[in-house]
């Protein structure tokens, strides 16, 4: 069967038929298609195998011969074999609970593997042959194996943990530099983390957020930030250069545009800015809650019902904020305060309800509001659906949690449950800016 070839083939499979009456000049072999499969036993645990199967076109030959006049009746073909082709590509997670950090209770552990195994093996080779008769001939075949082979696998283990922080790190009275970096060395050793580079998002009760609006906008850079100082310096009760001012332009109606205004305490800042660095840390970003949370909820805001205008609820411990949207435009801001201590006050219940109905009877009466169509919850203070039921008399149309698993792109599937993505809720928003 091997001596039968009558085409360029013969130079694998008998090369010595090459010198006898073989006239094509150029083959190449049709497509074929191959199929490979992997199976790795019990990667995973015990009965949980790994597969992965793959089936791909391939050219296999190609081969030609080489026309040299004073070869005479010697022949020379040059061909090119693909002998082994693979590609695989096995990936899995797993998401798991147990205790592997100091702090109370159990940790959510997610683990990831991915790998892809390659393999390529090309023969390339120059046969000869010679006929000794009209019915015999010689040849012979060697060939050069080009073989290549790769496996690349990463292993990802991760795992949080919920480190709570101290209820007077954000109290005002307490100015103690040293006892706040004690605070927060002790809050990176129970999280068994690094001091690296640190974003800071602050309570919004610890600055004066305004919203701020004005017939068009400047034409310069500096004519805007005097615009915003001389708005501010009126509103506020110590002097504009012993804070900090941060102000963002938002859209407005016409020519007129919206500034949202934040100033915080110059001294409460740099305060929060010495105690990283003692520990060893670098303060980065420093942000509010609410614009962080604004931040990231601009997704589910833009896709919220059309029902009316939109608004995000954020409710803490000691304050809440409201935010009204209209046309993806901020019109309504308003951060209450229950108390500057770090333990509310025992009349806080029923206050919520109350002051959101006033400030959602000020958005009817002076901002022309025609209903909320959604409002965005989110508390880091109470479940989700309590605070939902403590605001069922008021007249909203739906309220949707905030959920950042929806909202933060998760590559390895982790998960995490309503109440820790509540209150990690701010710091995602400012993690996502920083990205």
């Amino acid at each position: 069967m091997i001596g039968s070839v009558q085409d360029l083939s013969a130079v694998y499979y008998n090369p010595g038929a090459l010198a006898l009456h073989i006239e094509a000049g150029f083959l190449l072999s049709a497509r074929v298609y191959r199929s490979s499969a992997l199976t790795a036993v019990n990667a995973t645990g015990a009965g949980t195998d790994l597969t992965s199967s793959s089936t791909r076109p391939t050219a296999t030959f190609a081969a030609t011969p080489l026309t040299i006049g004073f070869l005479g009746k010697h022949v020379l073909v040059y061909s090119v074999l693909t002998r082994q082709q693979m590609d695989l590509d096995l990936s899995t997670y797993q998401i798991t609970q147990a205790d592997v950090f100091p702090t109370p209770g159990i940790e959510d552990i997610s683990a990831s593997f991915d790998s892809s195994v390659s393999l390529r093996e090309t023969w390339t080779g120059l046969a000869w042959s010679y006929p000794v008769t009209d019915r015999l001939g010689i040849g012979v075949a060697p060939y050069l194996a080009i073989r290549s082979q790769g496996m690349e696998s990463e292993l990802v283990l991760q795992t949080a943990t919920e480190a709570g922080v101290p209820s007077t790190i954000f109290d005002q009275d307490a100015v103690d530099p040293a006892l706040l970096s004690e605070q927060l060395k002790s809050l990176f050793e129970s999280a068994e983390t690094r001091p690296g580079r640190v974003s800071l998002v602050l309570p919004d009760n610890l600055a004066k957020i305004s919203l701020l609006t004005l017939p068009e906008r400047p034409s310069s850079r500096k004519q805007l930030e005097e615009a915003v100082r001389f708005k501010m310096r009126r509103a506020m009760p110590f002097r504009l250069r012993d804070a900090v001012l941060s102000y963002q332009v938002i859209p407005g109606e016409g020519k007129a545009v919206g500034i949202l205004v934040a100033l915080v305490r110059r001294s409460l800042v740099e305060r929060y800015e010495r105690a990283l660095e003692t520990i060893g840390a670098k303060p980065g970003l420093i942000d509010l809650c609410t614009p962080s949370l604004l931040n990231l909820c601009r997704k589910q805001l833009a896709q919220a019902t059309p029902d009316g205008d939109v608004a995000l609820l954020n409710c803490a411990q000691n304050y809440f904020s409201l935010v009204i949207l209209r046309d993806r435009r901020i019109i309504f801001f308003r951060c209450k305060t229950y108390s500057m201590r770090a333990e509310p006050p025992a009349e806080v219940n029923g206050m919520l309800a109350r002051e959101v109905d006033y400030s959602l009877s000020y958005y009817e009466e002076k901002l022309a509001g025609e209903g909320i169509g959604t409002l965005l919850l989110r508390s880091a203070d109470k479940p989700v659906d309590q605070v939902a039921r403590e605001l069922g008399s008021l007249d909203l149309k739906q309220i949707q949690p905030i959920d950042p698993a929806s909202l933060v792109p998760s590559t390895h599937g982790e998960k995490l449950d309503v109440p820790t993505a509540q209150r990690i809720a701010p710091a995602l928003g400012a993690a996502t800016r920083r990205a």
